[in-house]
């Protein structure tokens, strides 16, 4: 449905200007009317419309600050279409205003809201769809569109609190990085010329050390730059690729501290998955296909295959994981538990939010360990630095007669 946006007068003359929802000019001047206002002009509000120079992009947090809104407006009442017409009005983003005007022309046409999702995978993924077509056939889709944002929510502090946690290491590491370049590459040959200028300077090893890096700096700029490039794009592909991504998540599980924390991240996400879409009705076998996508780890995706395949089968989920290294104890007894009680969604749920609390237990123990591993660290190539520049001062000064 698009805009018009209008200037209209009240009763006491005042002019005032807004836009609003209607099939036509005519049905939004009618309207404007029927409230008792004098129209002075209707036009069809065409701006949004038009793509802009660059593309918007469309942000986690987009797709959770929009899933609450739709379930709020939706519980109060308001017909599906007119509640996406309202949060397209008011969405900032261009590029998502655009994605949200299709799924309602799609709910216009008579498409269910589930369909219209579906057409934009990168944006609503399948496990969202999977929510929303729940909650349409049960008849709870407001149930259904809480429970969805409140998943995205609690997935998005996750991927959050983790990413927070390595802000300082980043920034620390990158200055130190920066810092030592400059020194390498412009105080220490300026250094080194004043070291030939005085014959009396007795070089120690640590100077010599520190000049003969910054020759090989200096004198392999490009190279080292060059394959510094290369080692970017190698990592990139690693971690961005079907061929590569195993490998990556490979080493990442192998590394001390990270590893471990890494693994429970996706074992929780995992988990949480489950419970969310389970607790919406969605079926146990499309529940599993949803986590597999949603894990984005070989192995845990190999595991839930074969669990998919025990479940088709007549088997149990928990008779499957508990053969898998990669789920602790914890979650194949909680889902055993699940299967024997009946109760499986909520005590995924409850798995879940201990996973959680895990991993932020996880979060703070890394960063007590590497804050002062990554401080030190660099205190030592200060101190190296720092040494190897002065110590020929101080052997001058103390073999000048006194």
């Amino acid at each position: 449905m698009p805009v018009y946006n209008f200037i209209a007068r009240d009763h006491a003359g005042r002019n005032f200007k807004g836009s609003l929802f209607g099939p036509s000019e005519q049905a939004v001047f009618f309207r404007l009317q029927k409230l008792g206002y004098v129209v002075v002009s209707v036009d069809e509000k065409t701006a949004s419309d038009k793509p802009p120079l660059f593309q918007q992009a469309i942000s986690q947090a987009d797709v959770v600050i929009f899933t609450r809104l739709l379930g709020t407006v939706v519980a109060s009442g308001i017909p599906a279409v007119d509640a996406l017409a309202a949060i397209e009005e008011q969405t900032a983003n261009l590029s998502f205003r655009r994605i949200i005007k299709e799924v309602r022309e799609d709910v216009e046409h008579g498409s269910t809201m589930s369909a219209a999702f579906e057409k934009h995978p990168k944006i609503f993924p399948h496990l969202f769809t999977a929510m929303i077509h729940s909650g349409e056939i049960s008849g709870t889709l407001v149930e259904s569109l809480e429970k969805t944002s409140g998943y995205l929510e609690r997935d998005l502090e996750l991927r959050r609190a983790i990413s927070n946690a390595f802000v300082y290491p980043k920034i620390v590491v990158t200055i130190a990085v920066v810092g030592i370049a400059v020194i390498l590459l412009k105080f220490v040959p300026t250094i080194e010329g004043l070291y030939k200028q005085t014959p009396r300077f007795q070089l120690p090893v640590f100077t010599k050390i520190l000049i003969d890096v910054s020759h090989f700096m200096t004198n392999n700029v490009i190279p080292i730059g060059v394959f510094a490039l290369l080692l970017a794009a190698a990592y990139f592909l690693m971690k961005n690729t079907a061929a590569g991504r195993p490998y990556f998540e490979a080493f990442v599980m192998k590394l001390p501290i990270a590893g471990p924390l890494y693994k429970r991240m996706i074992i929780a996400r995992a988990v949480h998955t489950l419970g969310s879409m389970l607790n919406c009705g969605v079926p146990l076998i499309t529940s599993l296909e949803s986590v597999k996508t949603v894990a984005g780890n070989a192995g845990i995706a190999k595991d839930l295959d074969r669990v998919v395949e025990n479940v088709e089968a007549g088997g149990t989920m928990s008779s499957t994981l508990r053969l898998s290294p990669n789920f602790p104890p914890l979650v194949v007894y909680m889902i055993a538990a699940g299967e024997q009680s009946g109760k499986l969604p909520s005590l995924m749920t409850s798995c879940a939010e201990a996973l959680e609390k895990e991993i932020q237990f996880m979060i703070k123990r890394l960063l007590i360990v590497l804050e002062p591993a990554i401080t030190v660290f660099i205190a030592m190539i200060v101190a190296f630095i720092a040494i190897a520049v002065y110590l020929p001062f101080y052997n001058v000064f103390t073999m000048m007669p006194k």
